[in-house]
């Protein structure tokens, strides 16, 4: 099974940043390509702390992207997993990455609220046309060259 976070947060990047990592909302003090808030920062540490795991996150991990694939991957594993989303064999794959993402946007309990329904279709929709567009492309491996003359050909 692929990782479903390995689907995910790259999906996140797009919606939060536009894959930027030098990304800032003043207005929510969110930085970088994931758009991490110093709340997020708190609550993993919290995390950490009650799990006896000897790490911690600083408020400039935000500012990198390896540092904040990191962090969103420890905050999703583990409140996907504690609300049963994760592997959850009643849950297709883009309803677990719309679930997830929506905790992403609203917090551990996120994948409840009514104000993350938005953000969640986002994913959905960009998970859809990521499909669309690997088709394409095993097509055009596939022998059928006409996919990629004709790209060739428009751009």
């Amino acid at each position: 099974m692929i990782e479903i976070l390995e689907i995910l947060i790259p999906l996140l990047c797009m919606v939060e940043s536009s894959c930027d990592p030098n990304a800032v909302n003043l207005d929510e003090d969110a930085v970088g390509v994931l758009q991490i808030r110093p709340i997020l920062i708190d609550d993993l540490n919290r995390l950490h702390k009650l799990d006896a795991v000897k790490m911690s996150f600083k408020l400039d991990d935000r500012k990198h992207v390896k540092d904040s694939f990191n962090i969103c991957n420890q905050y999703l594993t583990y409140y996907g997993n504690y609300n049963r989303i994760i592997n959850n064999k009643n849950l297709t794959v883009e309803d677990e990455l719309v679930l997830l993402a929506r905790i992403w946007n609203g917090g551990p309990e996120g994948h409840n609220k009514e104000s993350t329904l938005v953000y969640g279709e986002k994913i959905r929709t960009l998970y859809k046309e990521t499909l669309r567009f690997k088709r394409l492309q095993n097509m055009s491996y596939q022998g059928q060259g006409y996919l990629t003359d004709y790209y060739n050909d428009v751009l």
